[in-house]
């Protein structure tokens, strides 16, 4: 139970979390521009599909304790 006023908002974030989300707030209208150009009409389509697999690959290479050097190029 929580004091009156105090939020919550859930378990705090790892620092591996915190650096996921700050590469998918800045980078994922990059990606999903870069899926609609070079797909046409099904990239527009497919543009979330390609973001999520990107963002999946960037968490897969943290989670091996990889550095990403270039963000914009996974």
């Amino acid at each position: 139970r929580h004091a009156a006023g105090e939020v919550y908002d859930g378990p705090a974030m790892s620092a591996r979390d915190l650096q996921i989300d700050d590469l998918v707030q800045r980078y994922s209208g990059l990606v999903r521009a870069a899926a609609s150009r070079v797909g046409g009409a099904r990239g527009l389509r497919l543009a979330e599909d390609v973001a999520q697999q990107v963002f999946l690959n960037i968490w897969r290479q943290l989670e091996r304790e990889q550095s990403i050097d270039d963000p914009p190029s996974y």
